[in-house]
C-alpha cells in the first residue's frame, strides 16, 4: 500500500472511531466539553491527515 493509501486508511479509521465517540456520548450522557475536546482531537487528527495527502499529491 503506497503512502497516500494508509493516509486514507488512517482517516476511515479515525472517522469510525468519531462515530463510535458519538454513539458512546448519546448512550452514557457524557458531558459536552469532554465531548467537545474529544470530537476535535479526531476531526484535527482527519484535517492533518488530509493535508498531508495533499502534500503528497503535488510531489
Amino acid at each position: 500500500m503506497d503512502e497516500i493509501q494508509q493516509l486514507e486508511f488512517k482517516i476511515t479509521q479515525v472517522e469510525a472511531r468519531l462515530y463510535t465517540w458519538k454513539r458512546k456520548v448519546r448512550i452514557l450522557e457524557i458531558d459536552s466539553n469532554i465531548d467537545e475536546r474529544e470530537t476535535d482531537k479526531m476531526l484535527d487528527e482527519i484535517s492533518e491527515l488530509k493535508k498531508r495527502i495533499e502534500k503528497l499529491k503535488k510531489k
